[in-house]
Parts: structure tokens; sequence; C-alpha cells
């Protein structure tokens, strides 16, 4: 019998970056951030796939952790400059009675490196979008 294996999630190249969370706008029954990678290496480097976002209450994780906007979200690449930034929007579907979070953590692209910043978010379910330019 055949078997299917699932195609390896791409790795990112990008060593050295800050990453930033703007919380912007709302409508009813969602609101919305943009996460922001710059890169600070001297290199170009490439980030992979979509971040992945958990919310925190208390330094404890509340609600589930972001999911890709598509499936094929996870595979795709973006190309930094040095000094460059990529942008993904979170969109995080406000309408159910969860708590709100105090901090929201950020894992880069395709790697390890994370950041925690202070954030207000209902954690309901929250999606994240390919990388792009910031609009």
């Amino acid at each position: 019998m055949p078997t299917t294996s699932t195609p390896a999630l791409p790795r990112s190249s990008c060593t050295k970056l800050t990453i930033r969370v703007l919380l912007g706008s709302g409508a009813p029954g969602y609101e919305f951030a943009a996460l922001q990678f710059v890169n600070d290496g001297s290199r170009a480097c490439t980030l992979a796939g979509v971040p992945t976002v958990t919310l925190l209450r208390n330094g404890s994780p509340t609600g589930s952790v972001s999911q890709p906007s598509t499936p094929q979200a996870r595979f795709g690449t973006y190309k930094l400059a040095p000094g460059a930034v990529a942008e993904s929007r979170l969109k995080d579907f406000s309408s159910c009675n969860a708590p709100l979070s105090q901090t929201i953590k950020v894992v880069a692209p395709g790697s390890s490196i994370a950041s925690t910043r202070p954030g207000e978010l209902r954690a309901c379910k929250l999606v994240v979008y390919p990388l792009g330019k910031p609009e």
C-alpha cells in the first residue's frame, strides 16, 4: 500500500528579527492587529509560512493558538532585505464570551524567534494571513 507524506513546512532563514504587534480597529464581532517582522540582520533573509499567535492571561495561554487563513498560507515565503518589514494581519473573532488577554505571544513564521507584547484581545478564534508589505 503506498504511503503519502505531508510536505515539510518551509523554515525561515532570518536569525535577527524585531517583532511588533500593532493593535488596530475593530468591527462588530472582530478585532484586528498587524504583526510586523523587521529584518535586523545585515543580509537578506526569507520568512516562511505564517506567524503563530497565542493569547496569554496571567502568563498562561487562553483560547486556541492561531490558525492560517488558508491551508496553503503555511507554505508561502517572503524575502526581506536588511531593515525591511513584512506584515501579517491578525483577525480575532471576538463575538464569544472568552476572557481578554493581557499579552500576545507571536512566533515568527518558520522560526522559533518569539516575542511577547502587551495586548488585549478576546480569546475566541484567531486567524493569521500571509505575509506581505505593511499597509
